[in-house]
């Protein structure tokens, strides 16, 4: 796991603060992980990477912050994301 800390701006309206797995995706064409297999999973570098070429339509923000919730864990739809901003 890579968690990288991010801000997410939703369409809604509401700001989630959180960490993005960069590691996420199976690398095989089937799109999921096998256990027995040696698949480690596709690996972006960056979250911009992470959101624009992943196949999976949806992101996972775990260790979330949104409005008093803290320590969450949220997915939420890449469509409805106007903009991220990470945190080094």
């Amino acid at each position: 796991m890579d968690g990288r800390k991010a801000n997410l701006r939703l369409e809604d309206g509401s700001i989630m603060n959180g960490k993005i797995n960069l590691y996420t995706e199976s690398a095989n064409d089937h799109g999921s992980f096998d256990k027995f297999s040696r698949d480690l999973g596709a690996f972006y570098k960056r979250v911009s990477d992470r959101l624009t070429r992943g196949k999976n339509p949806l992101v996972v923000v775990f260790d979330a912050i949104v409005g008093q919730e803290t320590g969450k864990v949220r997915v939420a739809d890449k469509t409805k994301i106007l903009w991220v901003s990470p945190e080094n």
